[in-house]
């Protein structure tokens, strides 16, 4: 709840001349409002917390569930302990593998605990019998004996294991692997001295530039280039390492190197994909460019990673990828939002701008893995009228955004839709296999096209389906409300709710932790967020009856007649 009114407060006057009644009758107001209100076993047990501050930086869940019990908090445990992560009290991951066994308390205290190994240290106060280990965290390589040795000393009790999941949770430092069984080895970025280091001009190369709008976070590269090294490291590959900039072999045949640099003024991250030179000269030029399907590896964890500080709930600030022009001497940048034309802006269509799509294209198929198409294993589709090949589904997917609205608009179960994006990060290629999936499960292989371009229209994307259709009617969306609904009519209730969404559920039983979860699954996106409660609500009834009449009363005494009357009209008679 938001109150919009503004208060001038005077405090040099009688409380009776004073606005404050005013105050308390707003916050009285709002108070009936509330979905819930805060019980006083929940702060009793919040004190709790605060005392064992002094003891400890974390507690395994399991005795955190004991002060639960001691508080009499006997239900909505997670809504609790969500609600304290939420207000900056405590650390709760409970989706995170390595890190949902335990609960960070004391959140200065692991500041601290990090400040153990990134803090410079008087070299008068090192052990002397581990000098080389210190030299070698100068180098951002942390020794484990060192890491131990530095744990012993720490004023609260921590594990190594424990230690190292936060640390790699927040991308401080990641782990070498190795198969040798030697002692082991972690990276830690913070620990480099900075120092200026010029990028070497490499043959075979391409690279991409990325800011939030002439800013780069000073945290970014650190957190980017241990995630990267965590993710694509080759077991005793020992990757170079110096202040903002890194180099790691990826596979036999590709090196990649992230690098802070400086383009009029602005700092950017550089990241540039190195094809080795492990072959003979007889090989042409275009065998020793990267291969399509590396660059498009790394582009996808270059979208996960960044788009993590440009979230609603993070910086609010928008990505930005550029590639440099090749029409001038200058440090001449163009953004980039698709790899999907041979003509920059300025209108040059040099042979390097080619690369970049022939490379980066989210809709070119790698000449190395390229598959026989699903139209050429069926050629005899191809006469079918109404049929939709895969050059239509690749340009739909180019063209329209909010594809898993638009498969349930399909026909498609909302669950699928999930799933489909669940394995597929980058969103054309989610659409486009979407789309192909649907297409083969159609009973009809005729007027498949008809239905794609209703669709179209429905999702807004009246120009795209007169791409393939001229003159196609919008058919309105028939809808039954009897029995279990669908997926469908929970998309043409969810399209019209508001920022009530939340209100909403929780009228409909759903628990407010649930809710948390799911809002912050599809980035607080409304419709999308709303679709997957009601989803989750449908499968919890015990009967496929009555479901539209509770949903119904909810959204009368919410005053959203609107929604009602709409689905009602299209009622199928």
């Amino acid at each position: 709840m938001v109150c919009s009114t503004i208060f001038v407060i005077e405090n040099s006057v009688s409380f009776a001349e004073s606005n404050a009644s005013d105050i308390i009758k707003e916050i009285l107001d709002l108070l009936k409002k509330m979905i819930r209100t805060l019980p006083i076993k929940w702060l009793k047990f919040q004190k709790e917390i605060k005392s064992l501050k002094q003891k400890s930086i974390y507690l395994p869940i399991s005795q955190i569930f004991e002060i639960l019990k001691d508080c009499k908090v006997t239900k909505d445990h997670n809504v609790l302990l969500d609600y304290l992560h939420d207000i900056g009290e405590i650390l709760y991951y409970p989706g995170d593998e390595a890190l949902r066994d335990i609960i960070v308390i004391d959140l200065m205290g692991l500041v601290d605990m990090s400040t153990t190994i990134i803090t410079v240290i008087d070299p008068k106060l090192q052990d002397k019998d581990m000098r080389d280990a210190w030299d070698e965290l100068e180098r951002g390589i942390l020794k484990g004996e060192l890491l131990e040795h530095l744990l012993k000393n720490f004023s609260k009790s921590v594990t190594l294991k424990d230690f190292v999941s936060l640390m790699q949770k927040f991308g401080l430092m990641c782990e070498r692997k190795s198969t040798k069984n030697d002692e082991r080895i972690f990276y830690v970025f913070a620990c480099l001295k900075p120092e200026a280091k010029e990028l070497q001009q490499r043959k075979h190369a391409i690279s991409l530039f990325h800011d939030f709008g002439s800013y780069l976070p000073d945290d970014l590269f650190q957190r980017v280039a241990t995630k990267f090294i965590e993710k694509f490291q080759m077991e005793d590959y020992e990757p170079h390492l110096s202040y903002e900039h890194v180099e790691l072999n990826i596979d036999a045949d590709h090196l990649v190197i992230l690098y802070v640099t400086n383009i009029n003024h602005c700092r950017m991250l550089q990241t540039t994909i190195v094809r080795t030179e492990s072959y003979t000269s007889e090989q042409c030029t275009e065998d020793l460019e990267p291969l399509p399907e590396t660059c498009q590896k790394v582009l996808r964890f270059l979208k996960e990673e960044l788009n993590v500080f440009s979230q609603k709930d993070a910086r609010g600030l928008e990505v930005r990828m550029y590639i440099p022009c090749v029409c001038s001497t200058n440090a001449h940048m163009h953004r980039i939002r698709k790899f999907d034309k041979d003509k920059l802006p300025c209108g040059s269509n040099h042979m390097e701008v080619k690369l970049y799509r022939k490379l980066f294209g989210e809709n070119e198929l790698p000449k190395a893995c390229t598959s026989q198409s699903q139209d050429e294993a069926r050629p005899s589709q191809s006469h079918i009228k109404g049929y939709v090949d895969d050059k239509i589904i690749r340009k739909i997917s180019e063209e329209i955004y909010g594809w898993k609205l638009f498969g349930v608009r399909l026909g498609m179960s909302w669950t699928k839709v999930k799933k489909i994006s669940d394995s597929e990060m980058d969103p054309n290629k989610a659409a486009e296999k979407m789309m192909i999936y649907w297409r083969n499960n159609n009973i009809s292989e005729e007027n498949q096209l008809e239905v794609v371009c209703i669709a179209l229209i429905q999702h807004g994307f009246n120009n795209v389906a007169n791409m393939f259709q001229k003159d196609i009617k919008e058919r309105p969306q028939i809808t039954k409300l009897a029995g279990e609904l669908t997926d469908l009519e929970f998309l043409m209730i969810s399209e019209k709710m508001d920022e009530h969404w939340q209100n909403f559920c929780c009228r409909l039983s759903i628990d407010l932790a649930e809710i948390r979860q799911i809002e912050a699954k599809f980035s607080k996106e409304i419709v999308e967020s709303t679709i997957e409660a009601l989803v989750r609500w449908r499968g919890k009834q015990k009967s496929s009856v009555h479901q539209w009449e509770k949903i119904k009363v909810i959204l009368e005494d919410m005053g959203k007649m609107n929604i009602v009357d709409e689905l009602e009209a299209k009622k199928t008679p």
